[in-house]
């Protein structure tokens, strides 16, 4: 007669062989050397992923690396444009202001010429000429002289008669 414990020993024995059959029953003949980490694989119909994560069609995943590689360059594009652009506005303004600036510089030269124009001007017809420069003292110079001339002129023939 069997008793309970080789009944259970039994029992144990068919479970360790049935358990691992009835796992690896559901496994797919999936060769690891073709399937790598990080990499698109190819799936047929019906055919399970032998990984987890998302997968692409051709289509799909043709998109995403065209995408991908013309990103930057299209970005490169887009970046050289703004700065062309940025440039010129740029250099357009500082031209404008060099403009300006030329413009102000020759404003205030040919406006300070004309105010040292006037100063000279003014300063000729507000200031007094100088006493030597004067008509009334070449005036009288010449007044004094002839009556010098006279009185040395009458001396002289009075001196001259005696």
């Amino acid at each position: 007669m069997l008793r309970p414990n080789k009944i259970v020993a039994l029992f144990c024995c068919l479970l360790t062989f049935w358990i691992p059959v009835s796992a690896h029953a559901d496994e797919t003949k999936v060769n690891p050397e073709s399937v790598s980490p990080g990499i698109i694989t190819e799936l047929r119909k019906g055919q399970l992923a032998p990984f987890s994560g998302i997968l692409f069609s051709k289509d799909a995943a043709a998109k995403m690396y065209t995408q991908l590689k013309f990103t930057e360059e299209e970005c490169k594009l887009k970046l050289s444009k703004e700065l062309s652009l940025a440039k010129l506005d740029y250099d357009t303004k500082i031209e404008l202001l060099k403009l300006r600036l030329d413009v102000e510089v020759e404003k205030n030269q040919k406006l300070l010429v004309v105010k040292n124009d006037r100063i000279k001007f003014l300063e000729k017809n507000i200031m007094p000429p100088k006493w030597y420069e004067s008509g009334e003292f070449w005036f009288s110079m010449g007044v004094v002289g002839g009556i010098l001339i006279t009185v040395v002129s009458a001396y002289a023939i009075g001196q001259a008669t005696k």
